[in-house]
């Protein structure tokens, strides 16, 4: 396999964080990790119960673009109404980080996963971990 079309666990990691951080806010994975610290039990199920509000939530996140993915950060922000919807898209990327931790060494992440899909590889990446909430698919080793 090429690394030009395939990173390391550790790079998608990197990769992954980047993006997360750009659409939702490094605050967000913060607070989902005091969240599954401190109450995993019932963050979990909280997470569960959100389902297909989260799913939207995300899909919303991950397709703004521009200036106007800026906007709808700031607003989120400073929304209160968004902020259990900004945590669990926080808990998912560490329950899709945790899985994927899980995966052999010499494991591989696809940068794309579907041809002539126009969002940036590592949106893809993104949006393949926050809809699961698990490791995205791989090429293991």
């Amino acid at each position: 396999m090429s690394k030009t079309t395939h990173w390391t666990i550790p790079e998608a990691l990197a990769a992954a964080y980047q993006a997360f951080s750009t659409r939702f806010g490094q605050e967000a994975l913060a607070s989902a990790f005091e969240a599954l610290t401190m109450k995993p039990e019932a963050t979990r199920l909280e997470n569960r119960r959100l389902g297909r509000t989260l799913d939207q939530y995300i899909g919303h996140a991950i397709n703004v673009q521009g200036r106007e993915q800026v906007t709808w950060l700031s607003n989120a922000l400073t929304d209160p109404s968004q902020a259990p919807l900004l945590l669990h898209a926080g808990v998912r990327w560490w329950m899709a980080r945790d899985d994927l931790l899980r995966k052999s060494p010499g494991t591989l992440v696809p940068k794309q996963y579907m041809e002539g899909l126009k969002d940036h590889v590592s949106l893809q990446l993104l949006a393949q971990m926050l809809y699961r909430g698990a490791a995205p698919d791989t090429d293991d080793s």
